[in-house]
């Protein structure tokens, strides 16, 4: 099974999924659910967890990076 592009992005950025729950005040649980599988996630949750990547790398993180938005 290909790994999730948000379980990807925070392996090549050496970020544990406990810090980002934290900085993203997201759930552990959801994170991980959303690490293993593309799920479903509210618009909410990937502003929160695209801002905490953004706010813990100091770059422009694209929504892209972390998700599959259908775009292919």
């Amino acid at each position: 099974m290909t790994p999730t592009r948000l379980a990807q992005f925070l392996e090549q950025n050496h970020i544990p999924p406990p810090t980002l729950a934290e900085k993203a005040g997201v759930p552990l649980r959801v994170i991980e659910q959303l690490r293993a599988e593309d799920g479903d996630p509210t618009l909410t949750v990937m502003r929160d967890l695209l801002n905490a990547c953004r706010r813990i790398t100091e770059r422009a993180v694209e929504m892209t990076e972390l998700f599959d938005l259908g775009e292919d």
